[in-house]
């Protein structure tokens, strides 16, 4: 199977957040759709910016989740964890623990 460039995202994408209130779970790629930003898109710009810096807009990005959409259990350390899911072009720039 040929994989698509969006796909190289999908792990990150995939990836679960937590549970919405109606007990579904919610991941990355809804959490954008919800928040109005094109999946891929923000994916691909999270993925050129500097570790850090990608993991404060994503923390950010989670935050601002209308209510009711997630529980948002420390955006800084759910943002963290995702952002490692991330292809990187540049394997020195991750955060030691993604290691």
């Amino acid at each position: 199977m040929l994989c698509t460039p969006a796909c190289e995202y999908d792990e990150f994408l995939l990836a679960p957040i937590d549970e919405d209130s109606n007990g579904l779970t919610l991941n990355v790629r809804s959490a954008l759709l919800r928040l109005g930003l094109d999946p891929g898109k923000e994916a691909a710009r999270l993925a050129r910016l500097p570790a850090q810096m990608a993991v404060q807009e994503l923390s950010g990005l989670i935050a601002a989740m209308p209510p009711g959409s997630a529980l948002r259990p420390a955006p800084g350390m759910l943002a963290l964890r995702l952002i490692c899911q991330l292809p990187r072009h540049n394997g020195n720039d991750m955060p030691a623990r993604c290691a």
